[in-house]
């Protein structure tokens, strides 16, 4: 891992309008020189899906209940040299225990910082999750996944009418 010395860390990722074209520019969980603090801090790549699967009545969006017991969207680390949209697909998949979702469209992204709990305990973490919009097949059941290897815990899945999203998130 790289160890990098900045004041101000504002790059993006670099994508074009094609999802699939939307590669990692630098290396994942690069490490920071914190100016500010004695913590660590570490910027990190996610992908996330907003899954939705069509029913009789109106859309369901799929959630999962994190490790903190927020209800939230799947997300997970990018691979280095992954597209965003591959990424998307693999880490919904898993948390959801789906197959054969299919990527639609790139909504866009968002960045939060928060302190590591499970791999870098006490780490400061950047991170930046580009979201895309991810139709599961029809008759799509989600199955809450085992616990994985690097502690994070999905306490819950769920589908979620489109018109009780506001109140349920």
């Amino acid at each position: 891992m790289r160890t990098i010395k900045i004041r101000r860390w504002t790059k993006r990722l670099k994508c074009s309008q094609n999802i699939r074209n939307c590669m990692i520019k630098s290396l994942p969980g690069a490490k920071i020189k914190n100016q500010m603090s004695k913590r660590p801090l570490r910027v990190e790549y996610s992908a996330g899906g907003i899954v939705f699967r069509r029913t009789r009545n109106e859309p369901e969006i799929a959630f999962i209940s994190d490790s903190y017991k927020k209800w939230t969207f799947p997300k997970g680390r990018m691979k280095s040299g992954e597209s965003v949209a591959l990424a998307a697909v693999r880490e919904s998949e898993e948390e959801l225990g789906l197959k054969g979702l299919r990527p639609l469209k790139r909504l866009g992204g968002i960045d939060i910082w928060f302190v590591d709990r499970y791999e870098h305990k006490g780490d400061l973490v950047h991170k930046f999750i580009e979201y895309v919009l991810l139709q599961a097949p029809l008759g799509a059941q989600l199955k809450k996944p085992a616990r994985s290897k690097r502690g994070e815990i999905i306490h819950g899945v769920r589908w979620v009418p489109i018109s009780a999203v506001l109140r349920f998130s």
